[in-house]
């Protein structure tokens, strides 16, 4: 096949990729792959394909309950979803440990809460607010403070951390063997007395493992030894409702403390066609609540109302479900707090009986269910494609999300996951390399992420088959051109 040059959005493909973090690393190949202009076919995008997955939740399902009203609202929407917020987080503890009840509700009563531009504008606000957290408040706070950031890792997480002026991020590399997650010993070696924050994502992405069974000692040991050495623990759960077949280990469980511990949640992953009204939230050490207030007072000045409305009637009846309920007039109250428009009064009975009439809640756990049967579908169809391909080594993914990390058998292709992605391109498919999440770019290693939501699982395998015989045909070859080759027409 001749050899082609290739567009990018970024401008031009970069080729000195070390010097990058891992986020500029996934703009450069983002750039290539999302250029219409180069015609290829992707094996990563999260977006949900809508000829494949049912709407889970329309704005007009939220509409017909009551008017939305446009215009400005809390800049951290904790007045308008504060109360709903803890509710769920209240109704997740118990169904993970009832026999804490009266543990659960104290947490749940105590906590800050609050709302920020996805999980990751979210986890800015907390970051943020505990940089100005004083010494009083915050013993370990000084002048050149050091965050722990595991890795591989969704690479927004690291550059988070090495924007943020000041703070420097020490990087702990999780083996494959332990599905990607870093084990408690590996955090605590990298702590120093500067240590301000440990960031952690579970389950994570894109190996999708988290803490369960023999690994959960894991993430009790670091959430006391958090707790006892006055360090901040940042976990983001935003695949929490995505752990297919056990259940979703609860970090709040594991104490019956909220100092120095803030976990984040969003719909982006688990709620088709939710990822572009960016919003998400935050619980735990109430330390913070004033600080993210005013950080997202400067940072966002306001939440966007469409969003808030989708989220809480989104949060609410997967809340209700959850409690093991039924939605009655009670749970209306939750929808009065103002997510409608500042000027929008929610009659109670009003609202209950036009979910009623429309089936809402009926149509909403099918829907979900239906997606989640897809994306539990989709998981088992790559793994077992992998298995009988000579083309890959492994399929990192432990039955959770809608990812996977494919590793390519060295024996077939020897050469690093940046010359895959040449490779690849070349031949019309487009691959996001494991270096976008903090692996090395290393001979014999070469992995990528499949996101498996995209298009249909059939078209996706058909995908899978084109990379098996690229690989195949040019196995123990060297790649025919350099980074070089793809640069901007």
């Amino acid at each position: 096949m001749s050899q082609r040059s290739l567009h990018s959005l970024a401008g031009r493909f970069d080729t000195d990729l070390a010097r990058m973090d891992a986020y500029q690393r996934m703009i450069q190949y983002w750039g290539v792959m999302f250029d219409r202009r180069n015609g290829l076919a992707p094996l990563d995008c999260m977006n949900f394909s809508l000829g494949h997955f049912p709407e889970v939740l329309r704005v007009s399902d939220v509409e017909a309950i009551h008017r939305l009203e446009s215009g400005y609202a809390s800049p951290d929407g904790g007045p308008e979803l504060g109360a709903l917020i803890r509710y769920v987080e209240f109704a997740r503890l118990q169904r993970h440990s009832p026999h804490r009840e009266a543990v659960n509700r104290a947490l749940v009563e105590a906590a800050g809460v609050g709302c920020g531009a996805g999980t990751t504008g979210t986890i800015m606000s907390v970051m943020n607010a505990i940089a100005r957290l004083p010494k009083e408040v915050f013993p370990r706070a000084n002048d050149a403070p050091e965050v722990i950031v595991p890795v591989p890792n969704y690479p927004v997480c690291e550059a988070q951390h090495r924007h943020m002026r000041g703070l420097t991020p020490r990087y702990v590399y999780a083996s494959a063997a332990n599905g990607y997650l870093p084990t408690f010993d590996e955090i605590a070696a990298a702590v120093t007395d500067r240590t301000v924050q440990i960031t952690l994502t579970y389950p994570n992405n894109p190996g999708q493992a988290t803490y369960e069974g023999a690994r959960l000692e894991d993430l009790r040991a670091l959430v006391r030894f958090c707790q006892e050495k006055g360090i901040f623990l940042l976990v983001d759960n935003i695949y929490q409702e995505l752990v297919y077949g056990r259940r979703f280990e609860e970090v709040f469980a594991l104490t019956d403390r909220l100092d120095y511990v803030v976990k984040f949640y969003g719909p982006s992953k688990d709620t088709p066609f939710f990822a572009g009204y960016r919003i998400g939230y935050w619980f735990g050490d109430p330390r913070l609540q004033d600080a993210c207030r005013e950080h997202a007072w400067v940072a966002e000045n306001s939440a966007n109302p469409l969003s808030m409305a989708l989220f809480g009637v989104n949060l609410l009846l997967r809340a209700v479900a959850t409690a093991g309920e039924t939605l009655g007039e009670e749970h209306m109250r939750f929808l009065q707090d103002g997510m409608f428009g500042w000027g929008q009064r929610i009659d109670r009975a009003d609202a209950l009986a036009r979910i009623v009439d429309t089936r809402l809640v009926e149509r909403f756990h099918r829907a979900l269910d239906a997606s989640h049967t897809l994306q539990r579908t989709a998981i088992a169809r790559v793994r077992d494609f992998v298995w009988q391909s000579r083309a890959f080594a492994h399929c990192f993914n432990e039955d959770i999300g809608n990812v996977c990390l494919l590793r390519v058998a060295p024996e077939v292709f020897a050469g690093t996951d940046v010359e895959l992605f040449e490779l690849l391109s070349r031949h019309g498919v487009a691959v996001l390399p494991g270096n976008a999440f903090g692996l090395p770019i290393a001979r014999g290693e070469a992995t990528f992420r499949m996101t498996l939501i995209h298009e249909p699982i059939a078209s996706l395998v058909r995908r899978l088959e084109r990379v098996d015989e690229v690989l195949t045909a040019h196995a123990h070859r060297a790649p025919r051109a350099s980074s070089s080759q793809i640069a901007a027409v």
